[in-house]
């Protein structure tokens, strides 16, 4: 499937740059409010 993720690498606190298969790069930033229930520490 295109979306499927096939890279994730950690470039800054709260911050993940993710590779699909369709070779389409993004950012993801979150923010501290963000950080409850599974991604809590």
């Amino acid at each position: 499937m295109k979306w499927d993720a096939v890279g994730v690498k950690a470039i800054a606190p709260l911050a993940l740059r993710v590779q699909f298969a369709d070779c389409t790069v993004g950012t993801v930033q979150f923010e501290t409010s963000h950080l409850t229930g599974l991604f809590r520490a």
